[in-house]
């Protein structure tokens, strides 16, 4: 579960590739996507970290163009969770050999997989379904205090996210 255990991949998992060290990651965010009043911080934590804002004014216009597009309701907030997830990670994912996401949106795992991928394998096309998983990721996560950290502003986020960088995605379709 993400209990404070350490996220550096080892064993039989670990793969090498001459571009450093390869991690697991766990993902958590603070404050729901679809709560468009506040802005919503991600994070992952690994022995690298990263966290990436999405301001409630992004998510209010976001919401509105990807109704304009024919996703309301949970579909357009799935997709703008994946989004902002790839947002996070796609820097990083030559070295993530695993990619923790917290249970969210209990039910959608795989929606949320499949929009995911769909991001991640137009960048990477054979990158692996397996290596998405979901789980409990819980209070003692780095990436759980990482994102409250980072809400509350006491840590600054790596990226402000703006309505131009899902609408990069939006694109890609």
């Amino acid at each position: 579960m993400g209990e404070g255990r350490s996220l550096q991949s080892g064993g039989d998992d670990e793969q090498t590739s001459g571009e450093g060290d390869r991690v697991e990651i766990e993902i958590d965010q603070s404050i729901k996507i679809e709560q468009s009043q506040q802005a919503t911080t991600l994070a992952f934590a690994n022995g690298e970290a990263r966290v990436i804002v999405v301001p409630a004014r992004v998510k209010q216009v976001a919401i509105r163009r990807l109704r304009r597009v024919g996703l309301t309701g949970s579909r357009a907030t799935l997709w703008l969770f994946s989004a902002a997830i790839f947002l996070l990670i796609r820097d990083h994912l030559p070295k993530i050999t695993r990619i923790i996401i917290d249970i969210e949106y209990q039910g959608h795992e795989a929606d949320v997989r499949l929009i995911l991928l769909n991001f991640i394998r137009y960048q990477y096309p054979q990158y692996p379904a397996r290596t998405i998983v979901f789980q409990q990721v819980g209070k003692k996560s780095p990436a759980h205090a990482l994102a409250f950290k980072a809400h509350k502003g006491r840590v600054a986020a790596g990226q402000v996210v703006g309505w131009g960088d899902f609408e990069m995605l939006l694109r890609q379709k």
